[in-house]
């Protein structure tokens, strides 16, 4: 712990609580929610380091540009007790994605053949990254809670917008976190800095396991946001947090916000 740390969080202001945590094994799938997670200096430990690819044609999944892998986010991922990686496409039957039986079930979900495989810069061997993320995805229920009251025939489910880190914070305070830009945020000893607003794409429409298919989505987050929702954070201090957990917020130099 450095010196600066103790006067950050004593200058903080308590924003909220941790309300849900989630890391995503594969891209474009299904995350898994987790009661605690480990962070680290790329992230949630075990987030996003594998993704779908049609080995046919060396396509890594991009559910936001092509149809045929609009099925991508029907598929789950997790990490098992044991450490091995699985995918589901019904929440019951799991298998490893990098044996034969994982690869048939993927095969059957999209209908033509599909890897997963480790992110790196071999096309021939590895998937190669579609954009530069950043390690933390954090998103408010002030800000879901904003855009249900703009949207509401629609299902505006967290799952569209695929967070790490769902902050429960009080109020209705429109896209709150837009407002943090440069700012440290602070959960149980972990420290995160603000780093930009979260870009949208088509993957908010997309159908999920109980949110089905709307345009109407990406069109008012064009509309009110300027496709803005949510924020990406950089991982400052590691550690763990949990479900629950408080979140505090301070100026980089340690001053309330």
């Amino acid at each position: 712990m450095t010196a600066e740390q103790p006067s950050i969080e004593a200058a903080a202001t308590p924003v909220g609580t941790v309300a849900a945590l989630w890391r995503y094994p594969i891209s474009s799938t299904a995350g898994e929610a987790l009661d605690e997670a480990e962070l680290v200096e790329t992230g949630i430990a075990g987030d996003r380091q594998y993704a779908l690819v049609d080995p046919e044609i060396r396509q890594t999944a991009s559910p936001e540009r092509y149809r045929r892998w609009y099925p991508a986010p029907l598929v789950s991922s997790r990490w098992s007790e044991g450490g091995r990686l699985e995918v589901s496409a019904d929440g019951v039957d799991w298998r490893d994605p990098l044996q034969e039986s994982g690869r048939e079930l993927l095969a059957r979900h999209f209908g033509f053949p599909v890897e997963v495989r480790a992110y790196g810069r071999d096309r021939s061997t590895d998937a190669v990254p579609r954009y530069v993320r950043a390690p933390l995805h954090v998103l408010t229920t002030a800000s879901l809670r904003a855009l249900e009251r703009l949207l509401p025939g629609s299902s505006v489910a967290v799952s569209r917008f695929r967070p790490n880190i769902l902050l429960d914070t009080p109020g209705n305070d429109d896209a709150i976190e837009q407002s943090w830009m440069g700012r440290l945020i602070t959960v149980a000893g972990v420290t995160l800095r603000v780093a930009r607003p979260c870009g949208r794409c088509s993957f908010t429409t997309l159908r999920q396991d109980g949110v089905p298919y709307d345009r109407d989505i990406l069109r008012e987050l064009l509309r009110t946001y300027e496709r803005q929702f949510g924020v990406l954070c950089d991982v400052v201090r590691p550690g763990r947090i949990r479900v629950g957990d408080e979140a505090l917020i301070a100026q980089p130099g340690g001053g309330k916000p």
